[in-house]
């Protein structure tokens, strides 16, 4: 099993509108829906969306996705998240991170399947969109 942990945040200097962060699956990993958890919104994990909504200044939403590796992944794992939102932005550099997995095959019969490294415990993906908005003229 692997574990992806998304933040998104809005640093100012205002309201963040219809804010959106797509991270869909990568090829060798499916998503488990019952084991996804979001601070807010809903994310769909056939499409890999997460829609937030809107965003105060300084605030923190956070999108944990836990899948599978599939047996016959390759010998990399690439997953990319990216941010969006209606709001002008003045920094877009910043809105999107990845984290590259390498699985190997487990050894227990109790860890079936391959998972993203030999050591049995979950990767993590600490993703942190440092948006800065500025209004539109």
């Amino acid at each position: 099993m692997v574990r992806f942990t998304i933040q998104v945040r809005n640093n100012g200097p205002i309201v963040a509108e219809n804010v959106k962060v797509l991270d869909p699956a990568p090829s060798g990993i499916s998503y488990l829906n019952l084991l996804t958890t979001v601070t807010t919104g809903a994310f769909n994990t056939s499409t890999g969306e997460w829609t937030v909504g809107a965003m105060n200044v300084g605030q923190v939403h956070t999108l944990t996705l836990v899948g599978t590796v599939n047996s016959n992944a390759g010998q990399s794992i690439t997953n990319t998240a990216t941010c969006s939102t209606t709001t002008s932005e003045i920094t877009l550099v910043n809105n999107s991170a990845s984290v590259i997995l390498t699985p190997t095959a487990c050894t227990s019969a109790t860890h079936g399947g391959v998972e993203s490294n030999g050591d049995r415990a979950e990767d993590i993906l600490a993703a942190r969109f440092n948006n800065y908005y500025e209004e539109g003229d």
